[in-house]
């Protein structure tokens, strides 16, 4: 079961449970950040290859222009269907998206 770092138990346990939490907490953290980096990157990139408008890249996808210029930007987190969406329409892996491979696929 997995508490946020601000979530401790009372008790001897306390000392060694929280430090170990807040630390699982932040690695999770900068792995998801970093995994937004590298997804804003490559959409960027994967659009401007099909040589499209984020206009377009939008219409297409069936996202909000804000919405889809938010994803560019690193200032929205894609949820899994958004992802799949965007996986499909690029032609490429999910893991190539998020950063986890560079093999397109």
């Amino acid at each position: 079961m997995m508490f946020p770092p601000t979530i401790c138990w009372a008790g001897p346990i306390r000392r060694k449970i929280c430090p170990m939490i807040a630390g699982q907490f932040r690695r999770t953290c900068q792995g998801v950040k970093k995994n937004m980096a590298k997804l804003c990157e490559r959409v960027l990139a994967l659009r401007k290859e099909k040589m499209l408008k984020q206009e377009e890249a939008a219409d297409l996808l069936e996202v909000s222009l804000s919405s889809y210029c938010r994803y560019e930007r690193g200032e929205r987190e894609a949820d899994a269907s958004t992802l799949c969406r965007f996986a499909d329409f690029y032609g490429v892996t999910l893991d190539y998206l998020v950063g986890r491979s560079d093999e397109r696929g």
